[in-house]
């Protein structure tokens, strides 16, 4: 008896082992489905400059801002919630931090998607440590910001897209805070240069018209006297190449 029992145990640790064996909840196609529905939202609703943007100097990847952010958790029926975790007693010194965490909440269903604290501190900045007092506001501020943005993100799968928290601290990446990022970088990345280079020649190839190919890049890039050599934002490149790509041939 003693001998069955075992073997139970053993075959149900095996099922159990069997179980944690990852496997996929949804199809290839399924996915792809979910992934084109997120990025037409971005191209057609979300704006550069507004929504997200890319700090020169900082990479490619462009950063979601706040508005952005809250855009997201509204086409996905999503909600939030915040909450202070920690904050120093400003008290007993001039060093100041304040961390909150921010939860996303399924509306319709009440359930939590996703969650990501935020901290500020007193030190980020050097005009921040002699006046914590004064400053006081702006870095709870950006504490929940920083909450918000960092679990929107997780919720909404769209870390592949967007970073954070650059825009807060370009210096800290080697470079100047610019709302534009129109700037042609002394340095052009090759992924970036590649790109340059399949735009001019799918546009040559299939013989189109400036004026179309100039309405695209104003479009997606909200700058009626940017170059396309002048665009070092990955992001913006891939959509203009899938946009002239659709586009039909001189002629057609």
């Amino acid at each position: 008896m003693a001998k069955e029992e075992q073997i139970q145990v053993i075959d149900a640790e095996a099922v159990n082992e069997n179980e944690l064996v990852p496997r996929m909840v949804m199809g290839a196609e399924a996915m792809k489905e979910i992934n084109n529905e997120k990025m037409t939202f971005i191209k057609d609703v979300m704006k550069d400059g507004h929504d997200f943007g890319v700090i020169p100097g900082c990479g490619n990847k462009p950063s979601l801002l706040k508005p952005g952010a809250e855009k997201l958790l509204q086409v996905y029926g999503y909600g939030s919630k915040m909450e202070k975790i920690e904050e120093s007693d400003i008290e007993e010194g001039n060093r100041y931090e304040v961390t909150y965490k921010c939860t996303i909440i399924h509306k319709a269903s009440s359930k939590t998607m996703a969650e990501c604290e935020g901290s500020t501190c007193s030190e980020e900045k050097k005009n921040w440590a002699s006046q914590p007092r004064k400053l006081k506001n702006t870095m709870r501020k950006m504490a929940q910001k920083r909450a918000f943005v960092g679990a929107t993100l997780f919720a909404t799968g769209c870390s592949d897209v967007f970073t954070q928290d650059v825009e807060d601290m370009p210096e800290a990446f080697g470079a100047k805070k610019t709302p534009a990022p129109q700037m042609v970088a002394a340095n052009i990345e090759p992924e970036i240069a590649d790109l340059h280079e399949k735009i001019i020649a799918t546009y040559k190839e299939l013989e189109l018209k400036p004026d179309e190919v100039k309405k695209i890049v104003v479009d997606i890039t909200g700058d009626p006297k940017i170059k396309v050599r002048q665009i070092t934002s990955k992001f913006q490149l891939d959509i203009i190449l899938g946009d002239i790509k659709k586009l039909k041939p001189k002629g057609e």
